[in-house]
């Protein structure tokens, strides 16, 4: 492999790198979110895959091929097309048909665009190619995520030596969470013996409106998804304290052990926050461990107005936070933190003479196995980008966004309430906005029809290419859910979105009352 990595090779190949970054990255706004045409043929081409169509084999590279062809070649190519060729197909074939989250539009999802620095930064990574399961294989990298890892302990509040692990996504952090609380507050012995010797059965408790990822870990971890007790919530989505005690009474009356409490800081639907300083009191009356879901809401910690979210931060056991939604790491980079980062080791710790070898005597705290630390063994330098970010920029400057991005969530709302053609859903205190179009005339519609309003409204603005964003389901019926932490989106943006929606739903509503006569809807031109 060496002759093909002389140094003129990679300085070409960094050549036509930079030019598609910078064309990337250039005009944000030039092309569209996501040309509805171009994902139809995205489309047809994966049913072509799922068909088993047979797309001639090319023996020859300059063969003419459709950029569908490039892509569907039933074998890997015998004869490589070189690097520039290569890149060109990615451009024209992937990139090109490829959603666009570098554009003001996308606010579909809880991250965005992520910076050229960051993207840098996991390309060195990779080169790097370190797995950090051992010191001997990864001694920079080690140090560099457990100091990372303190960094974002201590833009959350969290007390002096916490630290913890990067994880590919929010979802593996709080499975291992719940692992750590297992272990810790059901059964120390439960790795070993497994949960049928357990000494007591355990429950968990959340909100009706955490994430699927404590469904999934129950599952995963033997604790079985009946075992998962959701909690009242408010008109927010936000946890009841009150609920929580009685939901406590329930689940001790069915001979269960509640040994875990998940309070969720930034809710997936709403954006919304568990009352934590409440919260912990109650978990440490009833020994409880306490798990901060913080993966969305871990931003709000950048801010001053967000920051009294986190009394009581002090007391969690353990907290994930996504590093790849508020602070623009390419995905994926989530971080599990703790107070005891020996409770991760206490947990995971399995001995592998093939791996991890003995230490020297007096050497065991510069050169711990971070393989000790979770049960993956490779593990990308995940918290390379976010230390490439942080270095170049520093923290003040993800300060700065996060406050713009919940100023303009307060404006958004505000217009929103002001127009009488739509209706906000809650009080946003996070940059989750949700809310339906429903003019006045509408009050009085089945919620059934209400709900088909908002979804193909939603697809006729999405079929355009203009924005994307999000529809979901909360409190039985159908809302819009805008992501407002694209750092590129501006109030300007987001009132021509409301405009294109506005004439969608006049659209359909038309159509509905040609379809049935029953539906008048007085004045929709």
């Amino acid at each position: 492999m060496q002759q093909l990595h002389d140094a003129m090779t990679i300085q070409n190949m960094a050549t036509l790198l930079g030019r598609v970054m910078s064309d990337y990255y250039a005009d944000p706004a030039a092309d569209a979110v996501q040309p509805f045409s171009e994902q139809e043929t995205v489309l047809e081409m994966l049913a072509e895959v799922e068909r088993g169509h047979q797309i001639r084999e090319c023996e020859q590279a300059d063969d003419p091929r459709s950029p569908e062809q490039e892509l569907l070649q039933t074998a890997a190519p015998e004869r490589g097309e070189g690097f520039a060729a290569t890149m060109n197909v990615f451009e024209e074939s992937l990139l090109g048909k490829s959603v666009k989250t570098w554009h003001p539009m996308f606010f579909n999802q809880m991250s965005a665009g992520t910076p050229a620095v960051a993207v840098l930064g996991a390309a060195l990574a990779t080169m790097v190619n370190a797995t950090l399961s051992t010191f001997e294989a990864a001694p920079v990298a080690t140090v560099v995520e457990k100091i990372t890892a303190r960094w974002l302990a201590k833009l959350l509040g969290m007390p002096a030596g916490s630290g913890g692990i990067f994880l590919p996504g929010g979802s593996t952090s709080n499975m291992l969470a719940l692992a750590v609380a297992r272990r810790r507050k059901l059964d120390p012995d439960v790795a070993r013996i497994g949960l049928a010797r357990a000494t007591q059965r355990g429950a968990i408790l959340c909100s009706e409106e955490s994430h699927y990822s404590i469904a999934n870990a129950a599952a995963l971890l033997g604790i079985g998804t009946e075992q998962v007790f959701r909690v009242p919530t408010n008109e927010r989505g936000e946890m009841r304290v009150e609920g929580l005690r009685t939901v406590l009474g329930q689940v001790t009356d069915r001979g269960l052990k509640p040994f875990a409490l998940v309070a969720t800081l930034g809710l997936t639907v709403t954006g919304g926050f568990d009352p934590l300083a409440e919260l912990a009191p109650i978990c440490r009356e009833h020994d409880l461990h306490l798990h901060v879901d913080a993966a969305f809401g871990g931003g709000m910690a950048l801010t001053e107005s967000g920051r009294h979210w986190f009394a009581g931060i002090e007391h969690a056991d353990t907290v994930t936070w996504d590093a790849h939604k508020w602070m623009y790491v390419p995905l994926t980079c989530s971080v599990l933190l703790t107070p005891r980062p020996a409770d991760l080791k206490r947990t995971f710790r399995v001995q592998a003479d093939y791996l991890f070898h003995q230490d020297d005597a007096g050497e065991e705290d510069l050169c711990e196995n971070l393989g000790h630390f979770t049960p993956l063994c490779g593990r990308r330098w995940d918290a390379l980008p976010l230390w490439f970010l942080l270095r170049t920029y520093g923290a003040g400057h993800f300060r700065g966004l996060a406050e713009t991005r919940l100023r303009l969530t307060r404006e958004f709302a505000e217009l929103i309430a002001a127009d009488p053609d739509f209706s906000l859903s809650y009080d946003p205190v996070s940059p989750v906005v949700c809310f339906r179009y429903l003019p006045e005339r509408l009050a009085d519609c089945p919620g059934e029809t209400l709900d088909l309003v908002q979804r193909r409204a939603r697809e006729a603005v999405r079929r355009r290419g203009v924005a994307l964003f999000n529809i979901t389901s909360f409190k039985g019926r159908r809302h819009f859910r805008f992501i407002l932490i694209n750092s590129l989106t501006e109030l300007g943006h987001l009132k021509g979105v409301l405009e294109e929606i506005r004439s969608a739903g006049r659209t359909e509503l038309r159509r509905l009352a040609e379809q049935d006569a029953t539906y008048t809807f007085a004045s929709v031109s």
